[in-house]
């Protein structure tokens, strides 16, 4: 017995073993056909070995003719096989099927009819060789034989592409993959030989003496590597470890798979699931039903068992990418997160709170501050009208001096709430420097004099006279700057330059030659409520939050507050801005004399709607002295009770008193006027002066908004926009 016919009945014996323990291992749709491939395997090998030890012709044709009518489905198997491993389903079905074995079911017809022998039309010249020492039969291909074989090959064409390996492939799905494809090689290389003549002995096929190794090579990738799939023991351990709660469903919604955490979480019957409709079981959790019923849902929260999930499903789709194969539902434990978010909210509603509760005691001590100071002030500005001797004007003095002093650091408190809160606005307006400049030296000339020191002023040629900036916020930190300058130089002088280094632009340079500033105290005095030492504040006072928002209003329009000081040489002060050049005039207010000229030229008739009566003295003596008929009411409904009955030219109007504030006061004036009627002119008179409060006073269709303690060039200003009253017409 020759060595090829002994390796035939072993490859042979080899394929029947194959396939009882593929048959017994492999748990999935590729099995069927993989067996029936290996049972082709076993008889094809047994076959040819039978066929090549009987010596007699008709013998050995009668044997192939046997062994041919079974290889006639061979390709179709094998492509069936493929297809399902790589597919994961199912080629030949319906007209798939049917096409396919078309070529099959001709050839088998051919082998048999009309005999005895093969058709001449698919193989014709049967003859034995025994060239090689082995006796092969040979044959000659018909025209239908060449067919066939080209069917063959198209057919492993199709599956050498189905096992290509693709980029998105993992590693151990790539491996598997060519492992099949090494097989599938082997026997196409063999196959060839043998139908091109050029296998030794001459016409003898090695393909089925290296089933073994082919065969080895399939399985191998079929139990080993699971065509790159996890192993599903693996992954099934790696699903039961996990605290997600995961269950599996087919197309239809019927429970396929779950893990003990979702059993034990819904309440799942334990080994009476699998199979069963979600509908059912999950019954007592509609909105997971609802989840299922609606997938444009990407996820929603549940409760169970007093633990919060959210929960999210996804489809797993075929490798067409288009049809579901199953649904994944997943309950994610967020109890932890929820529990987080409830506390950060009530951590955030705490601060909330705190700063709103900041922001009332602010708004609250600034009106309670003010409107005593608006007393004190007032009167003093009125006692300094009268006779006095030299003693009573300079006690006037320091009580005007102390009580202004005192409404700086009132005001000084509510700017820096506001910064650390990020509630101070810069508006951008067209300023002009220097009348902005101008008013700030005027103003602080009278204290530069009175300690004999001198105050100057420069301003660079390409400074532009019009900017975009804020005229309140410029003034404040030139009054900031200057006044330290001059309040820390005993003797010397204090010089402001004003230059424009680049476009938009603006720097201010304060010079003093006072105290100067030792190295390791500059940086604190830019720290709030802190001065270079105490002795610097026993000395000279204050509350150390000037520096502190003078530096936050630079940067808030785009700059910076810098330093250079040497202790007994002086200090310079740099604040940098951002202020491009205006286009448009700026619209000024009218001046004092301007105003008090208008204001005088007529006198006006003027409701004040107060409660307080030291405020009623003041504002009722400021406004007498300037020519009007003043009537006081005290409080909101009998200032509505007087415009009832008499028309005013305005109405200076208080916001907080009893019975009717002064926000439902101006909301029943309004709401009252018809288009035909007079529109009552209304000035709003508040001791409030946080953020908002003036742009609330003019939502409410207000017409102008006034501080206390009021100023009086302040209230002549604004008492000289009252537009006259027209006539009735009758």
């Amino acid at each position: 017995m020759s060595w090829q016919i002994t390796g035939l009945l072993f490859s042979s014996v080899f394929e029947v073993v194959m396939l009882f323990l593929v048959r017994g291992r492999l748990r999935t749709s590729t099995a069927a056909p993989f067996c029936l491939a290996l049972l082709l395997n076993a008889l094809w090998a047994l076959g040819y070995a039978i066929e090549l030890s009987v010596p007699d012709l008709a013998d050995k044709t009668l044997i192939f003719q046997i062994r041919c009518s079974f290889l006639c489905f061979y390709a179709p198997v094998w492509i069936e096989t493929v297809h399902r491993m790589t597919r994961d389903r199912p080629l030949l079905r319906g007209w798939t099927l049917a096409a396919i074995l078309v070529v099959p079911l001709i050839t088998l017809l051919l082998i048999w009819f009309p005999g005895p022998g093969q058709n001449p039309l698919l193989r014709h010249d049967f003859r034995i060789d025994s060239t090689g020492g082995i006796s092969v039969l040979r044959n000659t291909l018909g025209p239908w034989g060449i067919i066939y074989y080209i069917y063959n090959y198209l057919v492993w064409a199709a599956v050498f592409l189905l096992l290509y390996p693709r980029r998105h492939h993992t590693f151990w799905e790539r491996r598997g993959r060519l492992l099949i494809l090494a097989a599938a090689l082997v026997g196409w290389t063999t196959d060839a030989l043998h139908l091109f003549g050029v296998s030794y002995p001459h016409g003898l096929n090695y393909a089925p003496i290296f089933f073994p190794l082919t065969s080895a090579f399939v399985a191998a990738a079929l139990l080993r590597h699971r065509m790159l799939d996890l192993a599903p023991v693996a992954r099934a351990a790696l699903i039961e470890q996990l605290e997600d709660r995961i269950i599996v469903l087919d197309d239809q919604d019927y429970i396929v798979d779950h893990n003990q955490a979702a059993a034990a979480t819904l309440n799942l019957p334990q080994n009476r699931t699998v199979g069963r409709a979600a509908s059912e079981l999950l019954s007592g959790w509609p909105a997971l039903l609802s989840l299922m019923a609606n997938p444009e849902i990407p996820r929603l929260e549940v409760e169970a068992g007093g633990l919060n999930f959210e929960a999210s499903l996804f489809n797993v789709f075929a490798s067409d990418g288009k049809r579901t194969r199953a649904r994944v539902l997943i309950l994610r434990d967020i109890t932890r997160r929820k529990e987080t978010e409830t506390q950060l909210r009530l951590a955030k509603d705490t601060a909330e709170a705190a700063e709103h509760a900041q922001s009332r005691f602010l708004a609250t001590m600034s009106h309670e501050i003010r409107t005593p100071m608006n007393g004190v002030i007032g009167f003093t500005h009125m006692l300094k009208e009268t006779p006095l001797n030299p003693l009573q004007h300079e006690y006037l003095d320091l009580i005007d001096h102390s009580s202004r002093s005192l409404l700086v650091i009132v005001n000084d408190v509510l700017d820096y709430s506001k910064i650390a809160a990020g509630q101070l606005d810069i508006e951008r307006v067209p300023c002009d420097l220097n009348v902005i400049i101008a008013q700030t030296s005027r103003l602080l000339l009278p204290t530069a004099t009175e300690k004999h020191i001198a105050l100057t002023t420069s301003i660079a040629r390409n400074v532009p006279a019009l900017v975009m900036c804020d005229p309140v916020r410029i003034t404040q930190i030139l009054t900031n700057l200057i006044g330290n300058a001059i309040k820390f130089t005993e003797i010397g002088g204090v010089t402001l330059e004003v230059e424009a280094p680049a476009p938009d632009v603006i720097v201010f340079r304060i010079t003093d030659t006072g105290i100067g500033i030792a190295s390791e105290n500059q940086s604190r005095i830019f720290t709030a409520f802190n001065q270079a030492d105490a002795s610097t504040t026993r000395r000279f006072g204050g509350t150390g939050l000037g520096l502190s928002i003078t530096r936050h209003l630079c940067e808030l329009m785009g700059g910076s507050l810098t330093l250079s000081s040497r202790p007994g040489e002086g200090s310079v002060f740099s604040a940098t801005i951002r202020a491009p050049a205006a286009t448009n005039a700026p619209a000024r207010p009218p001046s004092t004399s301007t105003a008090s000229s208008g204001a005088s030229s007529r006198s006006l008739k003027l409701l004040v709607c107060e409660d307080n009566a030291v405020n009623q003295a003041v504002i009722r003596a400021f406004l007498r002295r300037l020519g009007h008929e003043v009537i006081v009411a005290d409080n909101g409904r009998k200032g509505l009770d007087l415009l009832a009955r008499t028309s005013f030219d305005a109405v200076l109007m208080d916001l907080e008193m009893p019975v009717m504030d002064g926000y439902e006061a101006v909301r029943h004036i309004r709401s009252s006027q018809t288009n035909g009627s007079p529109r009552t002119y209304i000035i709003a008179l508040t001791a409030h002066a946080l953020k908002g409060e003036r742009e609330r006073c003019l939502a409410l269709d207000m017409d102008d908004f006034i501080t206390k303690p009021v100023n009086l060039p302040t209230l002549i200003d604004a008492l000289a926009r009252i537009p006259r009253l027209e006539p009735e017409k009758t």
